[in-house]
């Protein structure tokens, strides 16, 4: 928290509408209780864009998917989406951004299938918690951001994750570090908050930020 990935990402999303280069609407995927955050914190950084946002299922809302979709950007929660994948899945969205990322670190799960099948060019995974119980949660979120750059889950669990977590294999270590490296930037706390209180800036150490991106 507090690593500005909001303001990093509406900053990239301006600058490609100021290049003209941005072709549809960019799809934002977050937990619910931050849907409304993004909104606002657009209206403050990136009043130029237009945003609109989805908080209820279509029985519930006057406009379908395809309606809101007329906006620079569309801000939806990970509920929603599974609930509603064939309605995200009609619309060709410029790029997708999933929030708090982790969320979805279940190949299995209908909210990660649901993503898979989505019409988009680019995808950027933004998580503070890129391996929350294994490593096969970083192949779960490099199969959404980058597909194809690393294994299938069965065969992912076999070359890297078995080795690497039962004996620390520093060959299946090296192979997936390099593979991974040139689609993650990492950015700590420190980077960001170089003034604070030296208790504070050790407490934080274990506070970092990972965004996982391809652009086709």
């Amino acid at each position: 928290m507090g690593l500005g990935k909001t303001v990093q990402v509406l900053a990239a999303i301006t600058k490609l509408k100021e290049l003209g280069r941005l072709g549809g609407p960019v799809l934002i995927v977050a937990p619910t209780s931050v849907v409304s955050t993004w909104a606002h914190e657009a209206t403050r950084f990136a009043p130029g864009l237009t945003v609109n946002t989805v908080t209820a299922t279509a029985k519930k809302r006057e406009e379908s998917v395809e309606e809101l979709a007329a906006a620079d950007i569309v801000v939806t929660s990970y509920t929603l989406l599974r609930l509603e994948g064939d309605a995200y899945e009609g619309v060709t969205w410029e790029g997708v951004v999933l929030d708090e990322a982790q969320a979805v670190k279940n190949p299995r799960t209908i909210g990660y299938r649901a993503l898979i099948k989505l019409r988009r060019e680019w995808t950027f995974a933004v998580t503070g918690t890129p391996i929350e119980n294994t490593i096969g949660d970083l192949g779960a979120l490099f199969g959404l951001s980058t597909p194809g750059l690393l294994p299938a889950a069965d065969k992912f669990s076999e070359k890297f994750k078995r080795p690497i977590e039962r004996n620390g294999d520093p060959v299946a270590r090296a192979l997936l570090m390099k593979l991974t490296k040139p689609f993650l930037m990492r950015r700590k706390k420190s980077d960001v908050a170089r003034t604070c209180p030296r208790k504070c800036r050790q407490f934080s150490r274990s506070r970092w930020m990972t965004t996982i991106g391809h652009a086709t």
